[in-house]
């Protein structure tokens, strides 16, 4: 799935925030870009690749998430992954099942 096919399967996504917005776009680098950690860079290129204004500070957000309570985003040396329960939701809310993927897979 590409970001331009996951941004037009949620009607509301012009409406999300910055903070809504950075979750899905590093649960979508992990599931679809093979991104086991992300960096602010990695979702400032979601931003560019799909033509969307950045937050002025990517940085504080990923902090901002880091630092909530539960924990959204969790940080190691390597980089950024978002926490389970928040993964999870995104992947049964977004995510395509086993048969689409295979569906797709021959198509291609």
């Amino acid at each position: 799935m590409t970001l331009e096919d996951l941004t037009r399967r949620i009607p509301s996504f012009a409406g999300l925030n910055h903070a809504e917005k950075i979750k899905l776009f590093a649960w979508w680098l992990h599931v679809y870009g093979s991104k086991p950690h992300v960096q602010p860079r990695d979702v400032a290129q979601c931003y560019a690749v799909l033509s969307i204004a950045p937050p002025a500070d990517m940085g504080s957000f990923f902090r901002s998430l880091e630092q909530r309570s539960p924990k959204q985003l969790l940080k190691s040396a390597a980089g950024y992954r978002l926490e389970r329960q928040f993964a999870d939701s995104f992947t049964e809310r977004y995510g395509q099942r086993d048969a689409a993927v295979h569906v797709e897979n021959l198509l291609l």
